[in-house]
């Protein structure tokens, strides 16, 4: 809807498939009734054709992405360019216009606007793309699952209604919304999720919607899916770390640490629930500063790791969860 000039950021919506009539086409026919001054889906538009669309402030929506690579290499990486700049307010690409008596000049059109793009391959958008755009895989319906004809004029009749009310919700909650998308709270609800940078710039606006809304049920099943989706792979690798600190910290002696060679460590972890290769084990303690020692121990004279409590707990802290506000 308009409301997404309120956000610095708008993802792509992209739906794909690895095989056709799997009904990426029918799902962009029904949000063409449902979206923001939307397209009719468009086969495989030219690059001029999608700038000025989207300067228009057009939701667009483009199918068979597959075809521009196959007809015209050279349009299809301007078109990846468009898509570069397109899923940020603001974003511009350049195009050189006549200036008159045969000369040319350079000039900026604004391409920010809501997408939706539909292929058969994955690979139809570049890496840089596809990192802008939930991406969702369509397969083909059962043969036995029967639907219903598509009509463009019974689903505009039907979705017209809906799409209005959309409509006015956006305009009528247009400051509210604001003021929730640039809150330190929502900031800190979108830390606590640890998605990567980019998918935290494009899930931002859906889940500045839900507070707005106030449904504990839509916050919750969408930050579910950002987290299934678009988490950033170092968080998990944080919260393993912040855990067998944890476990290994529950061994300190006396002196202030947990003394130990690493087999003994291994046995902890795993009595503690943790399931820990020995290379991991040995890789972690070093990249955190520890390192063995010459130590008595009860089996004799053994190459021991002597790990201080005080850094244990300095470890757990540098890669604890963020909790949402």
């Amino acid at each position: 809807c308009s409301s997404d000039l309120l956000f610095s950021h708008f993802g792509y919506l992209f739906l794909h498939s690895r095989f056709p009539r799997s009904g990426k086409t029918r799902v962009e026919e029904i949000l063409s009734h449902l979206c923001f001054e939307a397209t009719v889906p468009l086969n495989a538009p030219t690059v001029p054709m999608i700038r000025d669309t989207a300067a228009e402030g057009h939701t667009l929506v483009l199918d068979t992405l597959e075809r521009w690579k196959e007809k015209n290499p050279e349009a299809h990486g301007a078109a990846m360019e468009l898509l570069d700049a397109g899923f940020r307010n603001g974003g511009m690409v350049a195009k050189m216009v006549p200036a008159g008596d045969g000369k040319w000049r350079r000039e900026m059109f604004p391409v920010y606007a809501p997408y939706v793009l539909a292929a058969i391959a994955k690979e139809s958008l570049t890496d840089t793309a596809l990192d802008r755009a939930f991406a969702i895989e369509m397969r083909r319906k059962p043969i036995t699952i029967k639907k219903q004809k598509y009509s463009f004029h019974r689903c505009e009749q039907e979705c017209r209604p809906l799409r209005d009310d959309l409509y006015r919700w956006a305009l009528e909650n247009a400051r509210a919304l604001s003021t929730r998308y640039e809150s330190a709270e929502l900031e800190a609800d979108v830390d606590a999720l640890e998605l990567n940078d980019r998918a935290a710039d494009i899930w931002k606006p859906l889940l500045a919607v839900a507070r707005v809304l106030g449904s504990a049920e839509v916050w919750q099943q969408l930050t579910t899916l950002a987290t299934e989706m678009c988490r950033d792979p170092e968080a998990a690798e944080r919260a393993r770390t912040n855990a067998i600190a944890g476990s290994l910290r529950k061994l300190v002696n006396g002196s202030g640490a947990a003394v130990g060679i690493t087999s003994d460590f291994l046995a902890h972890l795993c009595a503690d629930g943790l399931e820990v290769q020995e290379r991991e084990l040995h890789d972690m303690l070093e990249q955190s500063g520890f390192s063995q020692e010459s130590k008595r121990l009860d089996q004799g004279p053994r190459r021991a790791w002597v790990l201080q409590g005080t850094k244990l707990a300095e470890i757990e802290r540098e890669n604890e969860p963020i909790s949402p506000s």
